[in-house]
């Protein structure tokens, strides 16, 4: 597992990570080595009325070793809001 980051500092809440996780050879017969690498791009306000509020990008590549599928790849644009209570 391996994972950078950078802080924008020009604008609040703005960060971009990549995350790489490495899998081994699985147990079970039918399964296959995969790897993942993950690449997000995320804000969420810290203060005012948006408070909570998160959006992120992901763009995600598993790679597979064997089977019918090598690759696969993960466009995702997911939003969170926390209330608390």
């Amino acid at each position: 597992l391996l994972r950078a980051g950078y802080d924008f500092p020009w604008v609040d809440g703005l960060s971009a990570y990549a995350l790489a996780v490495f899998g081994t050879d699985p147990d079970l017969a039918g399964q296959f080595r995969q790897n993942e690498f993950d690449f997000n791009l995320q804000w969420g306000p810290k203060k005012g009325v948006l408070e909570g509020l998160s959006l992120r990008l992901r763009y995600a590549v598993v790679q597979q070793f064997g089977g019918d599928v090598n690759n696969l790849t993960d466009f995702r644009a997911i939003c969170n809001y926390v209330i608390k209570f």
